[in-house]
């Protein structure tokens, strides 16, 4: 058919093909070695995305793949997409508010989504309702409410068993409240506001995971454009150090997120002391050896946890 292959807002890739998606009611992919072999699935062809008019009413503002399948978040209507990647074809709709039975999803919107083992996950925009579906089925439906004030996120992603969300903006304004759950049990909604020590740290666009830290796209602040990059420790879910919990009695699984340690440690008398903010010390063990404060992670722009290990 003849198609407008123009005005596309988003992609991904799996591991053969390309795709692109926007507002032209159309999927685009190529082949990626060649980078040629264009096709396109047409969109108006699925009647569950069609409005009484018979125009496709869904806007997609997210697109992932995982699996044999690709996913097209809905920026309105509430109906996620999946089709076949090897094929491209065979589109199918999950309606996420009767799945849900909320239908206040539809009118919030979501901007962004990622998948994680068995679950995709989508980023909630205008309301705080974060969304999870099963991957396998394409038919189970949870919503976790965040709190109050946990609203307006454009993007996240998942890093070590947590999903994280990227602040871009909420009631009261431009916000910088990362939040991020426990993907396993979906629960155990946690906050960290990079704007506390710098108002300009809001207005965030996208982001994404690499190594152990969490990575901030800067957008807009109060000021107008932003060009602040924030880097996060995103690291796995804290667990206790037995070696330093025996000779020092100290959890070594501190995380920022719970403990809002703040500053450096330093070596004062043949112990490691930790900031006043977090106090907590590293004291002497039964051999006369010392633990050293791991500050890899300080907690400035670069947010990330202080942990204890045995002086080798």
């Amino acid at each position: 058919g003849n198609y407008n292959l123009v005005g596309f807002s988003g992609g991904f890739a799996s591991v053969s093909h390309g795709f692109v998606y926007g507002d032209n009611e159309i999927v685009v992919r190529f082949d990626l070695a060649t980078f040629s072999q264009v096709e396109v699935l047409d969109l108006t062809s699925v009647p569950e995305l069609a409005s009484p008019d018979g125009s496709t009413m869904v806007h997609f503002a997210g697109g992932f793949a995982a699996g044999d399948h690709g996913y097209l978040v809905p920026g309105n209507a509430g109906k996620m997409l999946r089709f076949d990647l090897a094929t491209f074809t065979h589109a199918t709709v999950l309606d996420i508010c009767a799945a849900a039975n909320d239908y206040s999803l539809d009118s919030g919107g979501f901007a962004g989504g990622f998948a994680a083992d068995d679950h995709g996950y989508l980023v909630p925009y205008t309301r705080g309702k974060a969304v999870r579906f099963d991957l396998p089925t394409f038919t189970k439906v949870t919503v976790l409410d965040l709190q109050s004030n946990l609203k307006g996120f454009v993007g996240g992603f998942a890093s070590g068993g947590l999903g994280y969300l990227v602040p871009h903006e909420n009631d009261a304004g431009l916000g910088g409240n990362v939040a991020r759950f426990d993907l396993t049990t979906f629960t155990k909604v946690e906050e960290l506001d990079v704007a506390a020590n710098d108002g300009g740290l809001v207005g965030f666009s996208g982001g994404f995971e690499a190594g152990d830290y969490g990575y901030l796209v800067p957008h807009e602040n109060s000021f107008g454009k932003s060009g602040k990059v924030v880097r996060f420790g995103a690291y796995s879910k804290p667990t206790p150090c037995a070696t330093c919990d025996q000779a020092v009695g100290l959890d070594c699984g501190e995380d920022p997120f719970t403990t809002g340690y703040s500053g450096t440690c330093g070596v004062t008398n043949a112990q490691t002391v930790l900031s006043a903010d977090h106090g907590k010390k590293c004291d002497l063990n039964a051999n006369g050896e010392y633990s050293v404060c791991d500050d890899r992670y300080p907690w400035t722009m670069e947010i990330g946890r202080a942990s204890c290990r045995e002086r080798v």
